[in-house]
């Protein structure tokens, strides 16, 4: 196949799926990728699409986050796809497990998180969540962080945008972890644990880790204005040996 070329129907019609019009932050993405081309694959080859209007692919670039995400049943085959977000080249990362995709496909089912507001259950098992809110000195809410045991998933969604961001599990988990000094090989090895053990964990315990996240991920959170609870500070380990208060 050569490139750069234009998507294909079928492509379009499954990123507009993933890209929904009801979020800023999906219809920027997606005026993007209506303006751009397809210039070549990715590292993963066949069925790696990078799309935009810099035609040099630089392989040794690292995958960017996941934008978007979502799973397809196409008669009786799983069809996944994820878009990210652009790279320092401006190209568009889109994925899909099966590829060439069919003309005509039969999607029988299909679930994305790009559809996923607050109060509703786990888009692909419809169990129920868990949301912990994170509000503005206001009072309003501003992020949500949203974990579905069913699946084993975290996602944050911007209640400004009506955005839904994957988030890692193992990253989350560490703070959390080191946030009440839990250090069994057994639990730090295990990021499903995490989903096992969601009840040990108040809503304050969860935003405190959250806050802890943010300072060392690689992706941005803008937390200058959200009020998080300030961690209870420990006595003195020299004043309780010495009897003091």
């Amino acid at each position: 196949m050569s490139f750069p070329r234009s998507l294909s129907h079928t492509e379009a019609e499954f990123i507009h799926w993933l890209l929904p019009d009801h979020s800023s932050v999906y219809v920027q993405l997606a005026e993007t990728i209506r303006a751009s081309s397809v210039v070549g694959e990715g590292r993963w080859g066949t069925g790696d699409l990078m799309i935009g209007t810099n035609t040099q692919i630089d392989l040794t670039l690292g995958m960017m986050s996941v934008v978007a995400y979502g799973e397809c049943l196409i008669g009786d085959q799983k069809l996944t796809i994820s878009i990210h977000e652009p790279n320092i080249d401006d190209q568009i990362e889109v994925q899909f497990s099966i590829y060439p995709l069919p003309d005509n496909p039969q999607v029988i089912s299909g679930w994305t998180y790009s559809y996923w507001k607050p109060g509703m259950p786990c888009p692909e098992s419809g169990n129920a969540v868990r949301e912990v809110a994170m509000h503005y000195k206001t009072g309003a809410a501003k992020y949500s962080l949203v974990f579905s045991p069913a699946r084993k998933a975290l996602w944050l969604f911007h209640h400004d945008t009506s955005y839904n961001e994957v988030l890692p599990i193992t990253g989350f988990m560490d703070e959390l972890l080191r946030t009440h000094n839990i250090r069994e090989i057994e639990t730090i090895s295990k990021p499903a644990a995490l989903f096992e053990q969601l009840d040990k964990y108040s809503d304050d315990d969860i935003r405190r880790a959250f806050w802890e996240y943010a300072q060392v991920a690689n992706r941005k959170f803008d937390l200058s204005d959200i009020v998080i609870e300030e961690g209870k500070s420990k006595p003195s380990l020299f004043k309780k040996l010495l009897g003091k208060q």
